[in-house]
């Protein structure tokens, strides 16, 4: 009986999560409503509070849920080696390409700006990590402006690939975020 009662919370959290999203495409989060939303996913309030204390909450819920998973890809690669560079951005922008309509919603002018940030530092964080721990990069005084840039304007790249509708396959879009990236790190170890 447990195993029934799982597919149909799974189920209506996937509904719920769903009927959000399309909501978000419409509008911000600031313009829809916990009704609106249940008309949408065709449950009652209650359901929607059993789960959720309120709209801030499930989208917070859905964000984490990218974050946890783009950090346990960003924690199995070495940056500093640029092939495990374009196989890790490559992999990432799999990811969002295979959630496509959970990317496109977040990173769109309706999506929540909070998430970019969190998303920005979490990528500066393990960035920090993977060029502290290499020697040629370590010593140098401007490896935190080196890691802004990079974070900053890949996430920028990945919030314009969503917009335009992903033209660039996930594996053209990585190849150009890690050879500018690469440019960047180049300069700064010649100077």
């Amino acid at each position: 009986m447990a195993a029934k009662m799982d597919r149909r919370v799974k189920y209506t959290l996937e509904v719920i999560e769903s009927s959000f999203l399309e909501l978000m495409q419409q509008k911000p989060l600031s313009h829809i409503t916990v009704k609106e939303l249940c008309q949408k996913a065709d449950i009652n309030r209650s359901t929607f509070y059993a789960h959720y204390e309120d709209l801030s909450a499930l989208l917070n819920a859905i964000q984490d849920r990218i974050i946890y998973d783009a950090e346990e890809m960003l924690n199995t690669y070495d940056y500093t080696q640029d092939t495990e560079a374009l196989v890790m951005t490559t992999r990432l922008m799999t990811y969002l390409s295979d959630n496509q309509r959970n990317s496109q919603t977040l990173f769109s002018d309706h999506g929540d700006t909070v998430f970019q940030r969190k998303l920005i530092t979490m990528a500066h964080r393990h960035l920090i990590q993977s060029f502290t721990a290499d020697p040629a990069i370590h010593e140098d005084r401007h490896v935190d402006y080196l890691s802004t840039f990079i974070t900053q304007g890949s996430i920028a790249m990945i919030q314009h690939w969503l917009q335009k509708g992903m033209k660039e396959t996930p594996e053209e879009i990585a190849v150009i975020i890690t050879r500018i990236a690469k440019a960047g790190i180049d300069d700064l170890m010649n100077q």
